[in-house]
């Protein structure tokens, strides 16, 4: 998702904010239901592998902020990534 914060025409730039999700499968993060009554869990993404990303544009000032990025661990080892704090 993206959201155009402010347009200078005068200097033809724009600023813009934008919510990416990442999905992947991670093998080493299932668990057993029958052996825990859990079914999900979330945590500071900092706290584990996943995958890195690109933004492939002219960009300048960019700001990531590594401490709100979350995952949301499932049983079956799915894992969301994501940059909007739970």
């Amino acid at each position: 998702m993206l959201w155009i914060r402010e347009i200078n025409t005068a200097k033809s730039e724009y600023e813009a904010s934008f919510m990416f999700e990442l999905f992947w499968i991670d093998e080493r993060l299932k668990w057993n239901l029958n052996y825990f009554n859990i079914t999900g869990i979330t945590i500071n993404l900092n706290n584990l592998w996943y995958p890195k990303q690109r933004v492939h544009a002219m960009v300048t000032n960019v700001i990531t902020n590594m401490d709100d990025l979350t995952a949301e661990i499932n049983s079956n080892g799915r894992v969301r990534g994501n940059n909007k704090k739970k």
